[in-house]
């Protein structure tokens, strides 16, 4: 059985009279509320290429979403003649994380993606609890954190180097449930713009699971047919308010 027909007998199975709300709400960042301007496959493909390493940059979307280390080691596998070993993958991680950071530092088209702002402020009004989550190092986040100045803005965020396991696991989902003390996923949205995203929400059996249409998510509807897919981030609000209204007959 596919997880897209376990979410749905999950969702199912609820037999819930009136849907629980959403009391938080987890987002990824990059291509979901901060811009993508293809700097992080393009610092990939730099990073494989100054190693010795040609690969085709359509195959680092497979692996977007994932912590870095561990979509490294995913293309390495593809690409390499032999399992490659920690030293191997630490030094293309370095090479990557490098110049990254450089242009999160430096490049002046950091900004949110439309509407990000305005959700955020409209999820506060419904007392909904804001995080981020991601698989960049805390490092990285936080220098995307100071240039769009959200520390105040956003509840909490973690990131992939603080749990024991990155995208698809629900580890980091689990990680901010016990922080705010939610017990229940079906209280908890998951956000993303990767396969990685669907999956992990619904690996931690998140009760809305919602996608940004692009090219990593238009054709998974017929695998993941109860995950939202939104045109644009506004979208999310009409999702909220048709979720918490529905009835569930199972």
């Amino acid at each position: 059985m596919n997880p897209g027909m376990l979410y749905s007998q999950f969702f199912l199975q609820r037999n819930l009279e009136i849907v629980m709300s959403i009391k938080l709400m987890i987002f990824d960042v990059i291509g979901t509320t901060v811009y993508d301007d293809n700097a992080v496959a393009n610092t990939f493909f730099s990073a494989f290429k100054k190693n010795g390493y040609k690969i085709d940059i359509k195959d680092i979307n497979n692996f977007m979403g994932l912590s870095k280390p561990e979509a490294i080691k995913e293309i390495l596998n593809k690409y390499s003649e032999t399992t490659p070993d920690h030293y191997e993958v630490n030094k293309i991680y370095k090479d990557f994380k490098n110049d990254v950071v450089d242009h999160y530092k430096n490049d002046f088209n950091i900004k949110p993606v439309s509407y990000a702002e305005s959700v955020f402020y409209k999820l506060k009004e419904r007392n909904v609890i804001i995080c981020l989550d991601t698989g960049f190092d805390r490092e990285i986040l936080e220098i995307i954190l100071n240039r769009l100045n959200w520390n105040n803005l956003v509840d909490y965020t973690v990131t992939s180097d603080e749990v024991e396991n990155g995208r698809p696991s629900p580890d980091m989902i689990y990680y901010l449930m016990r922080y705010f003390g939610i017990d229940n996923p079906f209280n908890v949205g998951k956000v993303g713009d990767s396969i990685s995203d669907i999956q992990q929400g619904i690996n931690a059996e998140c009760g809305l699971v919602a996608a940004i249409a692009n090219q990593r998510t238009n054709d998974l509807s017929y695998k993941y047919p109860n995950v939202k897919y939104l045109d644009n981030l506004l979208e999310l609000i009409d999702v909220l308010d048709s979720f918490e209204k529905e009835d569930v007959k199972g």
